[in-house]
């Protein structure tokens, strides 16, 4: 992933720019989709922000899709600016229906430009029949 600086007040999606493996075939190149289902997944999803001003939050959620159109929405965890550079971590458990993909986005609720400076996101998938 490259780094970037989201838009205060709007959820974007993670693009996640460089695969180590993808047995499943779910993850284009570039691409937002981390899962396809009918899957379950379990994982996580590490972070690190640059100029995330103390008490500053940015929130995270995974969404499910169904070719571009958003479907659902799963809980918020948040993360919250600390001295100096700030990681959070976020766990990755669900299982998604046939015909969706599963996605991450961010919602930076700073008043100040952020830096996303790394995402990494690991996770184990077994394809349901």
């Amino acid at each position: 992933m490259h780094s970037y600086q989201p838009a205060p007040g709007n959820w974007e999606v993670i693009q996640f720019t460089q695969e180590w493996d993808d047995e499943a075939g779910d993850h284009a190149a570039d691409g937002e989709t981390f899962a396809a289902g009918a899957a379950r997944f379990i994982g996580s999803l590490s972070l690190h922000f640059e100029g995330l001003p103390v008490g500053d939050v940015v929130q995270v959620r995974m969404s499910e899709s169904e070719g571009d159109a958003p479907k659902a929405v799963h809980p918020i965890h948040e993360v919250i600016g600390a001295p100096g550079g700030m990681y959070g971590f976020v766990s990755l458990v669900k299982r998604i229906g046939a015909g969706r993909s599963m996605r991450v986005r961010l919602l930076d609720q700073s008043r100040f430009d952020i830096e996303v400076a790394s995402t990494v996101l690991t996770a184990l998938t077994w394809k349901e029949s």
